[in-house]
């Protein structure tokens, strides 16, 4: 739906994409992979680049989706080159997306090779590599190859094949001197050392000499210019004549000036202090004039008034006074004249405009949103100005709501937020069902089912879509469940897919686990209506896309299990012995592991004191007797394995490590931790690929008589590191009937100084990766649901090469 919504609005011949400018920003990280598969298949249809309708707009559009993914992690570059391919560089508006990208390709060295090799070597085609090489850039200068790059290129070419000449070209893609470009040519002889005339040729290429391509542009570039002189010299002429009118503050003769000013026109510079600019274009006079009228004009009773604005923005429609207004502020902040004697009128037009975003992205005074926002907030008119700004797109029915989730979550308080959307539903039964479901789940998140339950009965006794039927049949569960049962199952039944509805407002977080108190018959129902349509199947290895996958389903309908494993009445235990005891499933091995949680939960709280027997196993050091034994003595081991690392004679930590100082693979780690923990008093079989329940290996099992502790070992560096704990080792092996729930989640940390496909990752977008390993330990505790709830227990394992050894 956001991707039709941004296709149709961009193809309008009356464009505002001020309303869709959030739309980015609303869109979480996991849903972006599909986002943009979705978008370019759009986009494809549409036919040339150069002739498609909206392109610029698409373009943006498609770099800031592009810039949030490469920001979010790993890229595949098959993928990315499938997202980048109908879009070019050059078009569009908002540059700043597009340096990002470029930024974020060109550091990494894995991804930007991995794109050069696929579009210069490997994709099919008979276009020269020149070719390939200026379609590549076009789509990103930070594909741009390096010398290094180059080489690299040029060692994937076979020396054996006479008639590939594709090295010429590769050479061409660098510059060259007595000194630039030796490097590569060196790698280019070796590849030719068969043939004299060639080696010849490459040394020819030291000799300084301007490629004609280069001459072409300088000489494009010079007549740009002397054009653009040409230009601005007629618009001084023809502003000149407009100095009076402008004085007077007439719209005609500032909007072109105010525009200006605000760094709107991208063929000013754009660096400059909007004064600065102003005068470069049109001369001092005329951008003091100018300048004057913005005020005149600010204090006039022209249009737009805030009302107009915010009903055209409703039909997708601007004034191109509102520039004039917005100028007008930003040279009041840029002298800090503050903005007394500017009316609320004037002043909530402008807080329009920069809310929308258009303006305040370009302008170069980053400090006049802010500084209108606070003046707004002084005189008391946020509230006011935001609902006369939304109450006109929902008049409109739009599909998507500018400024709403803002308005739900900060501009007012969570009480004043309940009451709003209280009233908008009230007001406008027939609105889109995004902004709809908004404010439903504002109203759910800030606990008012109270206002939910009635506009629930009354929206189901109307004529709704399928996804608006779907919402509020999701609300009837969750406000009116008793009553709505038998009803809620048909439809349950009928269609499985409403399982998606109820999630939506019932569950929240990356995991989109039960986060909404629900009652044990509500969790017994959700999983027994739709465990037979949405079978148990575990979250797969590498990079996937969407939020309603298989293993969607089962990770929602598991968290439902343990949301009732948690309870420890009555009424939970039968529940749970309900489900777990019903025919057999996928499910059902899951459900017998956290009945056994729930009824050791259940006996802990009956606690009673420790047998004599019991005791004594403490005291004399004997063998474990249950799997929390084993998980602690195994912690215990691990610990003394830490203490040995450094501390021994012969370095073992430098088994760690290949010949070439670079970390080993998790496997070979593995078998050296075996080799120093060897055999155990302690009666315990450490067993490396242990098997367990379902086909399911562990990289170590502790085997002690009746009892496993699976232990999953992960290198700092592995794509699973941040929730492997709980989607594999807490999910997969853990859940193994002799391991009762329990394992060890064990990381090698090896350090910062470690090739960059070895290092360490952050969690998430915009954190830092961990610094030592007493920093990722406790980070993983937090990332992990099992490690917090205390059945895995977290250990990293410190291999990091002391400090001075050199590597």
């Amino acid at each position: 739906m956001i991707i039709g919504l941004i296709v149709t609005q961009a193809q309008q011949e009356h464009r505002v994409i001020g309303p869709l400018s959030r739309i980015e920003d609303a869109v979480p990280d996991e849903r972006l992979d599909s986002l943009l598969d979705k978008l370019v298949r759009e986009i494809a249809a549409l036919g040339d680049r150069r002739n498609r309708p909206g392109n610029n707009e698409l373009t943006d559009f498609g770099y800031k989706f592009i810039a949030r993914r490469l920001a979010a992690g790993p890229v595949d570059a098959v993928q990315l080159w499938t997202w980048m391919r109908p879009f070019d560089a050059e078009s569009g508006y908002h540059r700043k997306a597009r340096t990002e990208v470029h930024k974020l390709i060109s550091e990494d060295e894995r991804l930007r090779r991995a794109g050069q090799r696929l579009v210069l070597l490997d994709d099919p085609g008979d276009k020269t590599i020149w070719q390939r090489a200026w379609r590549l850039t076009r789509r990103s200068s930070g594909f741009a190859p390096t010398p290094d790059d180059i080489i690299v290129l040029l060692n994937a070419l076979d020396p054996t094949d006479q008639d590939d000449e594709k090295w010429r070209d590769l050479l061409r893609l660098t510059a060259h001197s007595a000194t630039a470009g030796a490097e590569v040519r060196v790698a280019a002889k070796r590849l030719l050392a068969s043939r004299p005339d060639m080696l010849a040729w490459i040394d020819k290429l030291a000799e300084p000499r301007a490629p004609k391509w280069q001459l072409k542009q300088q000489e494009k570039e010079r007549q740009r210019a002397a054009k653009r002189a040409m230009e601005w010299e007629a618009h001084r002429k023809s502003f000149s004549k407009q100095i009076d009118a402008m004085h007077r503050g007439e719209f005609t003769a500032l909007v072109a000036p105010a525009r200006a000013y605000l760094g709107l026109f991208n063929d000013l510079n754009s660096e400059a202090e909007p004064q600065d600019r102003l005068a470069e274009w049109l001369g001092t006079e005329v951008a003091t004039a100018a300048i004057q009228g913005f005020e005149v004009f600010l204090h006039s009773t022209a249009q737009p008034t805030a009302q107009q604005i915010a009903a055209s923005n409703a039909e997708s429609q601007s004034w191109n006074a509102t520039p004039i207004i917005v100028a007008a502020l930003a040279e009041r902040e840029r002298k800090k004249a503050g903005f007394e004697g500017v009316n609320d009128d004037r002043l909530t037009a402008a807080f329009y405009e920069l809310r929308r975003g258009l303006i305040a992205d370009q302008a170069k005074s980053k400090a006049l949103r802010p500084a209108v926002e606070l003046e707004m907030q002084a005189r008391g008119l946020v509230e006011t100005a935001v609902r006369a700004w939304i109450d006109a797109q929902l008049e409109h029915r739009l599909e998507y709501i500018d400024q709403l989730y803002v308005l739900m979550r900060t501009d007012v308080d969570a009480e004043r937020a309940a009451d709003i959307a209280a009233d908008w539903l009230a007001r406008f039964p027939n609105i889109a069902v995004d902004p709809e479901a908004e404010m439903i789940d504002r109203l759910i998140e800030l606990g008012r089912l109270d206002i939910l339950r009635p506009l629930a009965m009354v929206r189901l006794g109307q004529s709704l879509s399928e996804n608006r039927l779907a919402n509020w049949n999701a609300v009837a569960f969750l406000t009116d469940f008793e009553p709505q049962r038998d009803r809620l199952t048909k439809v349950a039944v009928a269609d499985p897919s409403w399982m998606w509805a109820v999630r939506r407002r019932v569950a929240s977080g990356r995991g989109r686990t039960v986060s909404v108190p629900l009652s044990v018959d509500q969790l017994v129902w959700l999983m027994t209506t739709f465990r037979g349509a949405f079978p148990n199947v575990y979250h797969p290895t590498g990079t996937t896309s969407g939020d309603t996958n298989p293993w969607d389903a089962a990770e929602f309908l598991g968290s439902a299990a343990s949301r009732i494993a948690d309870t420890t009445t009555d009424e939970a235990i039968a529940g749970l012995v309900a489900l777990r005891d019903a025919p057999t499933d996928s499910y059902s091995t899951f459900l017998r592991v956290v009945a056994a949680e729930q009824q050791r939960k259940h006996t802990e709280r009956r606690y009673r004191p420790p047998l004599l027997a019991d005791v004594r196993a403490i005291v004399e050091a004997q063998p474990p007797r249950t799997v929390a034994d084993l998980q602690a003595v195994l912690l215990v081991l691990f610990d003394q394995v830490q203490k040995r690392i450094y501390a021994a004679s012969a370095d073992p930590w430098r088994d760690f490590f290949t010949d070439a100082g670079e970390p080993r693979d998790e496997e070979r780690c593995r078998n050296h931790l075996l080799t120093m923990l060897g055999n155990r008093p302690e009666s315990i079989d450490l067993i490396p690929e242990g098997r367990l329940a379902d086909g399911n290996r562990a990289d170590i099992i502790a085997l002690r008589t009746g009892m496993r502790a699976p232990v999953e070992i992960k290198g700092q560096w592995h794509a699973a590191l941040w929730h492997a704990a709980d989607t594999q080792l807490d999910r997969l092996y853990a859940t193994d009937y002799a391991a009762e729930r329990r394992g060890i989640y064990l990381v090698l940390w090896f350090g910062r100084n470690v090739r960059k496909s070895k290092k360490v990752k952050a969690k998430g977008r915009g954190q830092k990766p961990p610094a030592t390993a007493e920093e990722l330990r406790l980070g993983l505790i937090a990332a992990s649901k099992a490690a917090q709830d205390g059945r895995v227990a977290v250990v990293v394992l410190d291999l990091e090469r002391p400090p001075h050894v050199v590597p």
